[in-house]
């Protein structure tokens, strides 16, 4: 069953307007439906929401922090998983990187998602090669789950 779109009443009056305009130049009435679904779909507009606008910052904001952390104590990292430097240093463009995907989210961009998804594979494996346990390393993709819940009731919203 299809869910009702949201439009503001601005939109169904311009719908209407519009509709009786088409129908006074001829057009048959069956269309009506039509027309205002189509119009109404136009001018849908683009809310992010509370939880999606909080959960994109606390990703800009700890994938901030991430990068200031690898920055300041990337010797101190490497020295605790018995690691070359240049292991933990990976993850700073990574975590740039990720700032940027955050951004495309907040700019609807679709491919930020996939982008995230990507990362996060990536991620997963060079955790592994830090030497970060199994089942620690896999907790990077719950960051991925809850993105996806967040947004699947807006993907229409992403291009």
């Amino acid at each position: 069953m299809a869910r009702p779109v949201p439009v503001s009443n601005t939109a169904v009056n311009r719908s209407i307007d519009l509709v009786c305009t088409i129908e006074k130049m001829g057009s048959p009435r069956r269309w009506r439906p039509l027309f205002i679904a189509f119009i109404s779909i136009i001018s849908m507009k683009k809310e992010r929401g509370t939880l999606l606008t909080v959960w994109i910052i606390l990703m800009i904001l700890s994938n901030l922090f991430a990068i200031v952390s690898y920055l300041l104590f990337g010797s101190f990292y490497a020295s605790f998983y018995q690691t070359p430097y240049l292991n933990v240093i990976l993850l700073v463009p990574i975590g740039l990187i990720n700032v940027l995907l955050a951004y495309l989210l907040w700019k609807w961009k679709v491919w930020g998602f996939y982008g995230l998804v990507v990362i996060s594979m990536i991620t997963f494996v060079l955790n592994l090669n830090v030497g970060i346990n199994f089942f620690h390393a896999l907790s990077g993709f719950v960051g991925i789950a809850i993105t996806y819940l967040i947004i699947r009731r807006k993907w229409k919203y992403f291009n």
